[in-house]
């Protein structure tokens, strides 16, 4: 399925965390106010002690500096060609 797809891709990327709501889920919440329309900021405030999830689990979650958004979005985007990014820079540089 492609739900288990995104954790697989999630895990290659570095998305860990020890404890709290898993990586999978905070993504899910964060494209899901996207595609709402809604600011997280607003949506938190409305919807206080109702949110799934507090602003400071949403922040750290942002943060973290382990986690390779990079790597995510391009598996995500290309699942069959892991790093096309970096290979098509190394064919510009020589």
């Amino acid at each position: 399925s492609k739900e288990h797809k995104i954790g697989q891709i999630l895990v290659k990327s570095n998305f860990k965390k020890q404890k709290g709501f898993s990586c999978k889920e905070l993504l899910q919440f964060l494209v899901t106010l996207v595609f709402l329309g809604k600011n997280l900021y607003r949506y938190l405030d409305i919807n206080t002690g109702t949110a799934p999830f507090q602003k400071d689990a949403v922040y750290r979650f942002l943060n973290e500096c382990h986690y390779n958004w990079r790597k995510f979005l391009l598996v995500f985007e290309f699942p069959n060609h892991s790093q096309p990014y970096r290979s098509a820079h190394r064919r510009k540089e020589n």
